[in-house]
């Protein structure tokens, strides 16, 4: 089981345009706004990968994380629905993820 503490994480994004910067910023500030009014949403950002968006990640975390490889966040369109499959968000994406599915597998599954 890991220990449950925050740390500081570092995410670098490279080969970003503007526009993307933008778009990036405003979801990660609201974000930040949810985590301070104790608010709950999805946050969407649209990686139009078939355009310019290509960006280079790396990311760096001060402690080793363990691997959830059950809970991938990959999930399937519906097209009928207009839904994702297995998740509540209405999208024509295919990633979706809650990390309070993550944070019972990582802080709990060990205690049962």
């Amino acid at each position: 089981m890991i220990e449950r503490k925050a740390h500081k994480m570092v995410i670098t994004l490279e080969n970003v345009l503007p526009a993307d910067a933008i778009a990036l910023k405003k979801m990660f500030l609201y974000m930040q706004l949810l985590g301070h009014a104790g608010g709950s949403r999805w946050c969407s950002f649209y990686a139009d990968g078939d355009g310019s968006f290509r960006p280079e990640v790396k990311i760096e975390y001060p402690i080793e994380l363990p691997e959830v490889p059950e809970i991938t966040g990959e999930v399937e369109y519906d097209k009928e629905t207009r839904k994702l499959k297995n998740s509540p968000i209405h999208s024509d994406g295919d990633f979706a993820i809650d990390s309070d599915s993550i944070a019972w597998k990582i802080y709990h599954d060990d205690e049962n």
